[in-house]
């Protein structure tokens, strides 16, 4: 997961004000880099993995895997990104 700077300037004042719970986390993760760390991201990886086997979603990671695809085109670029893909064709 990342937060850009442009985008942190107004996020994390936002949290703060809202979410005052949250702030030191979110601070602590984004006050000087743009991507959380990447035990969170292994937590978050693990728990969409989760939630994607049981609802159905492939689970693969595999780019060569026509089911990983979810209807792109094999030129589109893959984002590296937490994804829920359609599995039917």
């Amino acid at each position: 997961m990342f937060l850009k700077p442009a985008a942190a300037r107004r996020f994390l004042p936002f949290v703060r004000d809202n979410f005052p719970h949250l702030a030191s986390r979110m601070d602590e993760f984004y006050g000087r880099h743009a991507y959380a760390p990447a035990a969170y991201d292994d937590r978050m990886r693990a728990i969409f993995d989760r939630l994607r086997r049981r609802h159905g979603f492939p689970v693969s990671r595999d780019p060569d895997d026509p089911a990983e695809s979810g209807g792109r085109s094999a030129a589109a670029p893959r984002p590296y990104q937490l994804t829920l893909v359609d599995a039917a064709p």
